[in-house]
């Protein structure tokens, strides 16, 4: 994929979020083939871009909150929104 895609899936996943959020069923778990390891750092990658701050600087509320999101998986709009975001970061 070339810059321009990448950036064109961004804007998608975008308009996917806005379109998961009104959809009222967040019925999204995590993939089965995903550690525990990595689903905390994709929901402490969610956290960090939510409260605006680094995880090191993370207060005990972000840190609970982490963990729910490793537990019972984030609600699919989130998801569609970060993963645009980390695509953009990349292509940029």
């Amino acid at each position: 994929m070339n810059k321009k895609h990448v950036l064109l899936a961004a804007s998608f996943l975008a308009i996917a979020s806005d379109q998961l959020s009104n959809n009222g069923c967040n019925d999204w778990d995590w993939p089965v083939d995903w550690t525990e390891e990595e689903r905390k750092e994709f929901a402490t990658i969610m956290v960090s871009d939510n409260v605006g701050r680094n995880p090191e600087d993370f207060t005990e509320e972000d840190k609970q909150d982490v963990e729910e999101l490793t537990k019972h998986g984030p609600p699919d709009w989130w998801v569609a929104l970060v993963l645009g975001k980390i695509l953009k970061k990349g292509a940029l």
